[in-house]
């Protein structure tokens, strides 16, 4: 299991929004697939997966705000 982080997308970013997963639990997402859509301050950017497998967990919600670093979901790695 592998834990997927908020990225950071510019060098002043501190926190970010979840604005809307495109995968649910127990799909299987592919390595550079758009897996949520993140707002950053300024600008929306689709994150995309970093890891292929199974989406395990997701740990943080639609319009939550999350700091850059923190867990965001769980992937089993295929």
């Amino acid at each position: 299991m592998v834990e997927v982080k908020m990225p950071r997308f510019d060098p002043l970013m501190e926190e970010g929004r979840i604005v809307e997963w495109l995968k649910n639990e127990g799909d299987y997402v592919k390595k550079d697939e758009v897996l949520v859509i993140i707002e950053g301050e300024k600008t929306t950017f689709e994150f995309s997966s970093p890891y292929s497998g199974r989406l395990l967990r997701i740990l943080k919600n639609k319009d939550e705000i999350v700091k850059v670093g923190e867990t965001i979901a769980v992937i089993e790695e295929a």
